[in-house]
Formats: structure tokens, C-alpha cells, sequence
């Protein structure tokens, strides 16, 4: 077979549209390495721009990161945005637990979010996990959180006189919290439910009667008298077993008494151990 012979011309030709083709391959992979490169850095700018809005901009890496991060977490704080003062808390004491008011500062914001959770009823199952929270700064953390609050003895809330007296409240929030939630999560629809949901509220309220008074419907006492006035007609009206609907409704006469719940309530309670008395269930 006859080799293909080119002219001069021809081959100069077929070589220099090669360099071209070769050129332009490389430019064009130049190319998608530059616009890679552009995406990820704009990727990341897009985290970094996220995350500073969160006040997370970045970790703790030296001495000069822990006043920018103070001051973010402290402005958090004070607009009640506990969550963003906790991330930027939690950096600063892991880095330097002595640094300013920090740690005390995050024990609060723990105890206030904790706090917040606890009056909101799609929270609540929340509320004892971030008070446990800050009652484990006071196990793990707990001398350099004391000597914290003596620096700083007015970050100590109102109404409790020092650091232990905080620290106690703090768990007995918690302690609250966690039978609170578990009696709102028991459902009506449950045979024998307030059996169940008395046996819930029943430490809250010896505890605390004005736990989440300031939060409506939810007050315990409010809650637990109710409950008690609901297994009163059960066993009054369905039963019947009048010996027990008397013990039921008379516990509701006496938290409402004691509580001061308003005089309309503690009417309907009265009545209806009336009705009991007279064996007229039925009635009202």
C-alpha cells in the first residue's frame, strides 16, 4: 500500500491546526480549573457570610479571636437570642474559661433558653435538655464558674442571694421542666389519663405552685387543679364511686384555695362537690 505523501504546505497546515486545538484544550481546561477554583472560594464566602450572621463566623484560634467573639455573643445575650450567645460562649470558655464573664454568661444563657422553652408548649420536651445543660457547667465547671460570679456578683438573678443558691434553682428548673413536659404529653384520650398526668405535676407544684404561672393556661397549679376536677367527674359520673370524687374534687378546691386561682375556677370546684354531695353528677 502507497504511503499518503503530503506537500509542504499541506503539512504545515495539519500541524498548526493541531497547535491550535491543542491551545485551545489547554486554555479551556485553564479555564474550568479558574472557574472551580472561583466557585469554591464563592462557596465558601457563602458559608463564612452564613455563619457570621449567626455570630459562628469562626473558631477561637488565638487571643485575638476572643474579644470579636465576646462581643458578638454579648449583644446575642442581651437581645435574648440565646442560641447565637451560646455558640459564641462555648468557643470562649473551650479556649480561655476565665476570659471576662464568659462562662457565667453561658451558664445564663443555657438557664434562660431553657427558661423560654418551658412556657412554650412545642418546647417543652426541649426545656429539661438545655437546663441540664447548665446544671452540668456547674459539675464539670463548677470552680471556675463560682469564682466567675463572685467577679461578677451582679449577673446573679434577682431574687437568689448567690452562686449556690443559683445553682440549686437552676436544677430544680430542670427537675420542674422534665415532669412538666411529661405530664403535657400525656393524651386526654388515654383511659385513666390524669392518674397519670397528676402523678407528673403533682412534684412540680409541691415544688414551685407558681411554675409557669406567668405563661396563661399552662400555670401548673391551674393545670393540676383541673386534672383533679376531670378524674372527680369520671368517677362521679361514670363510676360511679363518690367517695373517690370527693377526694379528687376537694384536692382541686385546696390547690385552687392555696394558689389563688381565680374565683370563677375555684366556683365550678365548689359546685361540683356539691353535686357529688348530692349525688347529682349529672348535673352542670
Amino acid at each position: 500500500m502507497k504511503a499518503t505523501v503530503f506537500k509542504p504546505g499541506t503539512r504545515r497546515l495539519i500541524l498548526a491546526g493541531l497547535a491550535i486545538a491543542v491551545a485551545l484544550l489547554l486554555v479551556g481546561v485553564g479555564a474550568w480549573l479558574v472557574g472551580f477554583t472561583r466557585l469554591d472560594r464563592l462557596e465558601t464566602a457563602s458559608r463564612d457570610a452564613t455563619a457570621a450572621a449567626r455570630g459562628n463566623s469562626k473558631d477561637i484560634a488565638g487571643l485575638q479571636d476572643l474579644e470579636p467573639a465576646y462581643q458578638t455573643a454579648s449583644v446575642a445575650y442581651q437581645k435574648k437570642d440565646y442560641q447565637t450567645a451560646i455558640d459564641n460562649f462555648e468557643k470562649i470558655a473551650s479556649f480561655q474559661p476565665d476570659y471576662k464573664d464568659s462562662l457565667p454568661l453561658l451558664f445564663l444563657s443555657y438557664r434562660s433558653l431553657g427558661e423560654l422553652q418551658s412556657s412554650d408548649q412545642r418546647k417543652l420536651a426541649a426545656a429539661p435538655q438545655t437546663l441540664a445543660k447548665a446544671v452540668a457547667l456547674t459539675k464539670t465547671r463548677g470552680d471556675t464558674l463560682k469564682a466567675g460570679f463572685a467577679r461578677s456578683p451582679s449577673l446573679i438573678p434577682a431574687g437568689l442571694s448567690n452562686y449556690d443558691t443559683l445553682a440549686q434553682r437552676t436544677t430544680d428548673e430542670m427537675t420542674w421542666a422534665a415532669g412538666y413536659a411529661k405530664g403535657a404529653t400525656v393524651p386526654p384520650t388515654q383511659p385513666g389519663w390524669w392518674d397519670d398526668a397528676i402523678t407528673a405535676w403533682e412534684p412540680v407544684y409541691q415544688g414551685n405552685p407558681g411554675y409557669l404561672k406567668e405563661a396563661g393556661d399552662m400555670w401548673v397549679s391551674a393545670r393540676l387543679a383541673d386534672t383533679y376536677q376531670a378524674k372527680a367527674v369520671y368517677l362521679c359520673r361514670v363510676k360511679p364511686n363518690y367517695t373517690q370524687a370527693l377526694t379528687a374534687i376537694n384536692r382541686a378546691i385546696e390547690i385552687g384555695r392555696n394558689s389563688h386561682l381565680p374565683d370563677t375556677r375555684q366556683r365550678i370546684f365548689v359546685q361540683f362537690l356539691n353535686f357529688v354531695y348530692q349525688g347529682q353528677c349529672q348535673v352542670g
